[in-house]
C-alpha cells in the first residue's frame, strides 16, 4: 500500500474500521435543497470500468444517489472549471491514454434541472470541450480532489476525514462483535484501495516519463 494512505491504517480503531473513506454531509448543498424539477439531462457520456467505480466512490462519500452525486460534481466543477480542467482533463478527454481511462464502454446519462444543465454546458463551452467530457471531468476531478485531500469542502458542506469517521464508527459500534458482513466489506474495500493505489502509481510513473521526454 502506498505510504500516503498509511495514516488511515494506524492503531486499533482505524485497523478495524471497515469504511476507509471520506464522508460529506451534503444535505444542505444547493443541489440537494433545490426544488427545481429534473426536466433536462446531461449529454450521454462513456465511462471505463474504473471511472464507474470512481462514481460509486463519489456517491458513497457524498452520501447521496448517483444522480445527485453527478449533479453536485457538475455544480462544483462549473464554479471551478479552470481548476477542474487543469487537474483532470488528461483523464476525462475522449482521447485519454491514461491507465484506467481507456476502453470506455458504459454509457450513462442523468436527468437534472434546466439551470444546472445550462451552467454545465456553458462551462464546457468556455473550456472548449464536449459536454460528455465535462461530465467525466467533473466526476473525476471531485472524486480525486476529495481523496487526495485537495478539495476539503464543497458548497454548504464539510468533508469529514477518514480519521474522524473511524472514531465515530468505533464509538457507535463499541463492544459489538465483528460480523461476517463487516469482514466481507473490509476485504472488498481493501481490494478496491489496492486498485486505486496501483492506478495512482501508474499515473505517477507516466507523468514522470512525460517530464523526462520534455526535457
Amino acid at each position: 500500500m502506498s505510504p500516503k494512505y498509511n495514516k488511515f491504517n494506524k492503531g486499533k480503531t482505524k485497523g478495524y474500521f471497515p469504511i476507509n473513506k471520506w464522508i460529506c454531509d451534503t444535505s444542505k448543498h444547493p443541489v440537494i435543497t433545490s426544488t427545481s424539477k429534473c426536466a433536462s439531462s446531461t449529454p450521454k457520456a462513456l465511462f471505463s470500468q474504473q471511472e464507474s467505480q470512481m462514481l460509486i466512490g463519489l456517491s458513497n462519500t457524498l452520501q447521496c444517489s448517483e444522480r445527485d452525486a453527478v449533479r453536485i460534481a457538475l455544480y462544483e466543477a462549473s464554479k471551478s472549471a479552470s481548476n477542474a480542467y487543469e487537474s483532470a482533463f488528461m483523464y476525462a478527454t475522449a482521447m485519454s491514454t491514461e491507465k484506467g481511462h481507456q476502453g470506455r464502454s458504459s454509457s450513462k446519462q442523468w436527468n437534472l434541472p434546466k439551470g444546472e444543465q445550462i451552467a454545465a454546458t456553458n462551462a464546457a463551452n468556455e473550456l472548449g470541450i464536449t459536454g460528455a467530457e465535462f461530465v467525466r471531468l467533473s466526476i473525476i476531478w471531485l472524486q480525486q480532489g476529495i481523496r487526495k485531500d485537495e478539495i476539503r469542502s464543497i458548497q454548504n458542506c464539510k468533508i469529514i476525514s477518514g480519521d474522524k469517521a473511524a472514531h465515530q464508527w468505533s464509538k457507535e459500534n463499541h463492544g459489538k462483535p465483528a460480523s461476517e458482513q463487516v469482514a466481507s466489506l473490509k476485504k472488498a474495500l481493501n481490494e478496491a484501495q489496492q486498485l486505486i493505489n496501483y492506478m495512482d502509481e501508474i499515473q505517477a510513473d507516466e507523468r514522470d516519463a512525460r517530464k523526462k521526454e520534455s526535457r
